[in-house]
């Protein structure tokens, strides 16, 4: 129905109208024939940053991402100051492992006009990407020197700063980007996480409830407030708010651990025990989610079903010393003094240093003088 109405406009040469068609056949799976439609209209529009930009995407959506490169270059060069062919590009640059190729690119640009402050601004996205995170503070700030309202600028860079781990100064740069644009319910999201970062949860609570008048579904609000509740042993309530965070987003393992913690807080064992299967699966190579999920059956003494659980993780995370050694410890508290012992082996000779954390697992003086023994005879 769309094609049958953009195909009837009187002037179907208007860039707007070609680039539109090209969508529509993108969405259709015509590709191909989107990228023929919009270079003929190219050659009647030379310099239209957005049909180069439509081409790069037609390209992109045909994973040809050398060609896509190409047209999101020249969309660029026309149009600094276009966002999302900055982030098409990044993404097809790194896919294809050319990010490093776009500084030269920018660069090129500041060179014969240093006060061009969008060049700055693309060059601290880049730098940022391939963790140079010295030179895109220093990039976002020349671009905020040159252009002082520059709103997306400080935003970035205080994503460089949450990087860092400096988070008052991400705070100041959320403070300034909000001087210069209408507040979203995305940086109260990050202006709440990095004062929950700095552990003053008060104020967090506040952003975080921010964000949730402007979207009453931001995951990251709800998942915000349920943090903070469940460090303050409110269960209740960050159960609440952790669930709703699982109903919009219910492919995120963090926010399924978190509910199974918070769950096992109230002795809500069988919502426990489905959260963390439900973690698991959507992650395995997370040893973290592994290990609580284990140790919810070790407090209760179920030795054999922790052991489990942890040989269970070492299928996916076989190089993680730290789960050997929590299941020698499961299984010898199993009474499996034998197969411990292989288990125990294994630990050592991927990391020997972390043995000390086996006495934090038996408490008595005779308990310990048998694990010292046992590691005499394996060293």
């Amino acid at each position: 129905e769309a094609m049958e109405i953009i195909n009837s406009l009187p002037d179907i040469n208007n860039p707007e109208v070609c680039i539109t068609k090209s969508i529509i056949l993108i969405k259709n799976e015509k590709a191909k024939e989107a990228i023929q439609i919009l270079k003929e209209n190219l050659l009647l529009n030379q310099d239209n940053p957005d049909l180069y930009y439509s081409i790069g995407y037609a390209y992109q959506m045909q994973e040809k991402y050398t060609q896509a490169i190409k047209y999101y270059k020249r969309s660029i060069q026309l149009d600094m100051s276009n966002e999302i062919a900055l982030y098409e590009l990044s993404f097809c640059l790194e896919i294809t492992n050319q990010l490093e190729s776009a500084v030269p690119f920018y660069k090129q640009f500041i060179d014969t006009g240093p006060y061009a402050e969008n060049a700055w601004y693309n060059l601290g996205t880049i730098y940022h990407q391939l963790n140079q995170n010295k030179n895109a503070i220093e990039a976002f700030e020349f671009a905020i020197a040159i252009k002082q309202d520059f709103a997306s600028a400080y935003f970035n860079l205080a994503n460089v700063f949450i990087a860092e781990d400096e988070y008052q100064k991400a705070i100041e740069n959320f403070d300034e980007c909000l001087e210069h644009e209408p507040p979203t319910a995305e940086i109260y999201c990050k202006i709440g996480e990095c004062y929950e970062q700095i552990k003053n949860y008060e104020l967090a609570f506040d952003y975080f409830k921010k964000a949730l008048k402007i979207d009453k579904n931001k995951e990251d609000a709800l998942i915000g407030i349920g943090s903070i509740l469940y460090e303050k042993d409110k269960m209740n309530e960050a159960i609440f708010y952790i669930t709703k965070a699982t109903e919009i987003n219910p492919n995120n393992h963090f926010y399924w651990h978190i509910l199974a913690n918070a769950e096992y807080k109230l002795g809500n064992e069988m919502f426990c025990i489905e959260a963390f299967e439900k973690a698991t699966q959507l992650n395995p190579n997370d040893k973290f989610v592994w290990k609580d999920y284990a140790f919810i059956y070790y407090d209760q003494k179920e030795f054999q079903t922790a052991f489990a659980i942890i040989s269970q993780a070492l299928k996916f995370l076989p190089d993680e010393a730290e789960l050997y050694y929590l299941a020698f410890v499961f299984n010898l508290k199993s009474g499996n003094i034998k197969e411990s012992l292989n288990i125990l082996e294994n630990a050592l000779i991927l990391n020997p240093e972390k043995k000390e954390m086996l006495f934090d697992y038996f408490d008595s003086i005779e308990e310990q003088k048998a694990i010292l023994h046992i590691l005499d005879k394996l060293l």
